[in-house]
């Protein structure tokens, strides 16, 4: 697969009635080309906006099917929708599994 043709399978997916705009895009760092999947949304804590940005790489173009695509960006819309539930998550008031907490070996 080219990069030309990966943008156009990532031109193709979409999130329909998401609870924020979901923008997902392709991205380079590092020399590896990946996808990006980003959204604004309040802070839970302060209501300050912020990006939430879930970033994952891909394997070499050559590699990789359309199909790949479709399920990595999956994954990474999933595992950042599961964060931001996760931190609306709470017990008797208080929150129960604190990712942030979680991404920095805490838990």
């Amino acid at each position: 697969m080219s990069y030309d043709e990966f943008c156009a399978v990532l031109a193709r997916i979409t999130m329909k009635n998401p609870p924020f705009p979901v923008e997902i895009e392709p991205r380079l760092r590092f020399q590896r080309l990946g996808v990006a999947v980003r959204w604004r949304a309040p802070d839970r804590d302060t209501g300050k906006m912020v990006v939430v940005t879930e970033e994952h790489n891909l394997p070499p173009l050559e590699d990789i099917k359309e199909v790949d695509v479709f399920a990595l960006v999956h994954h990474a819309v999933v595992k950042s929708f599961i964060h931001e539930c996760d931190e609306c998550f709470h017990v008797d008031g208080v929150r129960t599994y604190d990712p942030h907490r979680a991404e920095a070996g805490l838990r």
